[in-house]
């Protein structure tokens, strides 16, 4: 639990929602606890700031409830901001750790954008400048609507997989 006797008032500033909790219970439960309190918590990364039941958005309390269980299944290994999420994939004989990064764009609805992928063994992670230019990609394509979408496809700018490729 974090340790801290702050006033009503008080803000608590976490780098990411991953960072606070590794359950969806322990995250609501947390948030909850120092919302209740009068302290209001600050994602960095989501952008996000709950201040407790009085002025909570539905919306922002279902973004807390989804980021909290991608996290908590392991769907996604890190929230980058900007639409952006790593994810670790094994490989065979090398398990997640020493295995590949998978960088995808989505807003977690049904479209999942992969952007860019590589081997642990070759780079530890992207660099300022790339989490940048990934974060303007994603933006384009997500503001796509279905009819550009399938035009983006049909053209060969994108390629679409389903659970039988």
């Amino acid at each position: 639990m974090l340790a801290g006797n702050w006033p009503e008032g008080s803000t608590v500033v976490v780098h990411s929602m991953d960072r606070l909790a590794r359950s969806l219970s322990d995250l609501l439960r947390i948030v909850e606890q120092l919302t209740a309190r009068g302290i209001a918590v600050q994602f960095l990364k989501e952008g996000k700031t709950f201040k407790g039941s009085e002025t909570a958005d539905p919306i922002d309390k279902l973004i807390l409830s989804m980021l909290g269980g991608f996290a908590e299944y392991g769907l996604i290994d890190a929230d980058l901001g900007g639409h952006i999420v790593k994810k670790r994939v094994a490989l065979q004989g090398r398990g997640k750790s020493s295995g590949a990064r998978t960088i995808v764009a989505t807003k977690f609805g049904r479209r999942w954008i992969y952007l860019f992928g590589f081997e642990k063994n070759e780079r530890s992670n992207i660099d300022s400048n790339e989490l940048k230019a990934l974060q303007e990609l994603a933006k384009s394509y997500l503001e796509l609507n279905a009819a550009e979408t399938v035009a983006a496809i049909d053209a060969g700018k994108l390629i679409e997989l389903n659970g039988e490729e």
